[in-house]
């Protein structure tokens, strides 16, 4: 095997040019479905499976034009949604792993999405159904829910499962848990700003009344009436914790999930293990329209 011997003392310096990574550029691609205005994107690596996904692109009806090394411009005006139902698109969608991401842009423009048997590397399972993620057009309401399953022949413990981790919007910075008590339930209660983490644990064996699995998350602009606002719910009337965390970059993510006591939750070769659902909502129209 060969290796690399590091003597110290002595400064680095220079200049390197980092190249555009592969997983990365596949989620942008997909995200030029999403407006018919011209998007232009830099730094796209030469790579087997991002050219394949340019070739769908293409063949679904946007139109791409290199204009550089690594710089291409995508409109995505006169997109043909009944090539999803064609044999082309189905043999060139299953030609890589990527083409399951087209699916999002797609319902969140148009309503309607296909997804063909995706492709790839056959190193090892990548099941598409650890999350189940269904979408309501008349509700507007995203139905998420994560599987387990044990491939393997020992057990397997489980000490935390999320039933997704959703990110948040960026302007999305008021944040409001539920609180209460007996025939007084459902209070809101705004949390204050925070940098970490804010979770609130149920173990009392049920869903009671001052611990209802929900949030509310507005922004500074939202109110009763208008603004943008989003509504997060865990179907589940059991033990369980609702987490919010927010990072110094900036991110923030939900999570919520079955709330497990040490050594209680723990797999057989074989079996299967389901989240309850997470129900996740979103208006424009203020806090009064959730």
């Amino acid at each position: 095997m060969g290796t690399f011997e590091i003597k110290g003392g002595a400064r680095l310096n220079g200049e390197i040019i980092p190249q555009g990574a592969k997983n990365e550029a596949l989620q942008i691609l997909c995200a030029v479905l999403l407006t018919p205005e011209k998007v232009t994107i830099h730094k796209i690596p030469n790579i087997r499976d991002v050219n394949k996904l340019i070739d769908l692109l293409r063949a679904l009806g946007v139109r791409v034009k290199k204009i550089g090394d690594e710089s291409y411009e995508f409109k995505a005006d006169e997109v043909d949604i009944e090539y999803l139902n064609s044999p082309d698109f189905k043999e060139k969608g299953s030609g890589l792993r990527g083409s399951i991401m087209i699916v999002g842009p797609l319902l969140a423009r148009f309503g309607k999405g296909y997804i063909p048997k995706p492709g790839g590397d056959k190193i090892g399972r990548r099941r598409l159904d650890t999350h189940f993620i269904g979408f309501d057009p008349d509700s507007n309401l995203m139905t998420c829910q994560t599987q387990i399953e044990n491939i393997g022949d020992t057990s397997l413990a489980i000490d935390w499962c999320a039933s997704a981790s959703l990110p948040l919007d960026p302007r999305a910075n008021r944040l409001f848990g539920f609180t209460g008590r007996w025939s007084s339930e459902f209070h809101l209660e705004e949390v204050a700003p925070f940098l970490g983490s804010y979770v609130r644990e149920n173990k009392n064996g049920r869903t009671s009344h001052d611990n209802f699995p929900g949030l509310v998350i507005g922004t500074n602009e939202t109110h009763e009436q208008a603004g943008p606002c989003f509504a997060f719910h865990l179907g589940w009337s059991g033990n369980n914790r609702v987490r919010v965390d927010r990072l110094s970059d900036g991110r923030a993510f939900v999570q919520m999930g079955e709330y497990f006591f040490p050594g209680e939750m723990s797999l057989a070769p074989g079996e299967i293990y389901r989240t309850p659902r997470l129900y996740a909502g979103f208006t424009s129209r203020g806090y009064s329209a959730l």
